[in-house]
């Protein structure tokens, strides 16, 4: 019963194949929008109207980040940052949902962790990632936004890109 809009950043490929493996290539309404551009997110919020938003989009390679730190920076967090304050700004009560990565926690001396764990990043994949994470938390607490957080653990699929090891393997 949603209606979905997905944000796509102008200019990159954006294959289909996923969502038209689960047929819904065709319920779901895609907008251009740079994520790292605050005012454009603004724009887009505004036009929008939305009640719920879920950040999946991201630099999601731990081996890519390594290649292009810089650029994992900058859109891992950024993004996060331009869409919270985007809500924060509209005064709506939109509910924010940020993809986080068990990465944050490094490598744990022990199992399982939990949101408690202490963070310990090693590549700058975990650390944008754990950037994200902690500026959730600082909208939630500082500005009493709703923003929640899911620390998503590794997860394989036949769906998965060419360029993950396991698809390699």
């Amino acid at each position: 019963g949603y209606s979905v809009t997905g944000l796509l950043a102008e200019g990159h490929d954006h294959s289909m194949e996923r969502l038209k493996f689960f047929g819904l290539e065709k319920r779901i309404e895609f907008r251009s929008c740079r994520l790292t551009d605050s005012q454009e997110v603004q724009t887009v919020l505004e036009e929008l109207c939305p009640h719920e938003i879920y950040h999946l989009a991201g630099i999601s390679s731990v081996g890519a980040s390594f290649e292009h730190p810089e650029e994992t920076m900058y859109f891992n967090v950024l993004s996060v940052h331009g869409l919270l304050e985007a809500i924060r700004s509209s005064g709506r009560a939109i509910k924010f949902y940020q993809a986080s990565s068990s990465d944050m926690f490094g490598n744990a001396q022990h199992l399982p962790v939990d949101e408690n764990f202490p963070l310990c990043p090693v590549s700058p994949y975990a650390i944008s990632k754990a950037a994200a994470h902690l500026l959730t938390k600082y909208y939630r607490k500082q500005h009493r936004l709703f923003c929640s957080c899911g620390i998503m653990f590794n997860h394989e699929s036949m769906l998965r890109p060419k360029h993950f090891v396991t698809k390699k393997i």
